[in-house]
């Protein structure tokens, strides 16, 4: 989190309870529906982070979002969507789980709100998945970045593009990830996959028309049995600015050409 420092003590939902339970329809991209993990705030709440644990078999390459919304039943609004891509398969009983962080709190849970959530992945998967989230109460005694703008990721509702290299450690081509029309944003998440069992890679995230610009270098390993979502929290958000072209392009070790997918996490400015 992007913090001074802070006393304050963080919580969880559901407690002494199992995560909402959810599982996918059955078709690409459509959404569980929405799973219930706090009744009613019992203050003004700062959205801190999601717990996801698939309870079945997900397979590599699978791209997957999750939403955190408020509201009464069939009138949620979401605030926050969460973004990754699975390395590994799944195991088919009580998969490995995984946190993420919002990096800035989400300021966007008003006292009384029922809060919930839902998933979708890229493909067909009927699994169930268990869902959680962690937050703080406000007023803090510390101090805390933070926003009521909704956490959004790029591309929303679909799959990762694909950047590929250019041989070893050469640059491929950028891909673009966001056009010039937007207004500045702060990144707080990059995520990224291969299929590659054992490598390293490097993703430059640029700015400009021309890719001329890198605005972040993140160095990334595989060794073939994390089954982690991919995603790479940054540990400051980093400013995009606005009416500015954001692409990706990528490197790798010994391999002549290498496809790595990328995709973005991000919150609009002003917060």
């Amino acid at each position: 989190m992007a913090i001074d420092l802070l006393p304050d003590r963080q919580y969880g939902a559901p407690t002494d309870a199992d995560g909402a339970a959810l599982t996918l329809p059955g078709s690409a991209w459509s959404n569980t529906a929405f799973g219930e993990v706090l009744a009613s705030a019992d203050a003004d709440l700062i959205l801190t982070g999601l717990i996801l644990r698939p309870i079945g078999t997900l397979f590599e390459g699978e791209n997957l979002e999750a939403d955190v919304a408020i509201g009464a039943a069939a009138s949620e609004v979401v605030i926050a969507t969460f973004k990754g891509i699975l390395h590994e398969v799944f195991a088919a009983i009580g998969g490995e789980g995984c946190y993420l962080p919002t990096v800035i709190g989400l300021a966007a849970i008003p006292s009384g709100s029922r809060v919930s959530v839902r998933w979708r992945v890229s493909n067909t998967a009927t699994t169930t998945a268990s869902l959680s989230i962690s937050y703080l109460k406000a007023p803090l005694a510390g101090t805390l970045l933070t926003t009521a703008n909704p956490l959004l990721v790029t591309p929303a509702g679909a799959s990762c593009p694909t950047v590929t290299t250019g041989g070893s450690w050469a640059d491929g081509a950028a891909v673009e990830l966001l056009d010039a029309s937007g207004p500045s944003r702060a990144l707080v998440h990059i995520v990224t996959h291969v299929a590659e069992a054992s490598t390293e890679w490097e993703v430059d995230i640029c700015l400009g028309d021309d890719a001329d610009v890198v605005a972040w270098t993140e160095h990334c390993t595989r060794g073939g049995v994390s089954s982690f979502p991919n995603v790479i929290s940054l540990p400051n958000p980093l400013v995009l600015p606005a009416a500015t072209k954001v692409s990706a392009k990528t490197r790798a070790q010994d391999i002549a050409v290498l496809s790595v997918q990328v995709g973005l996490t991000f919150v609009e400015l002003p917060l």
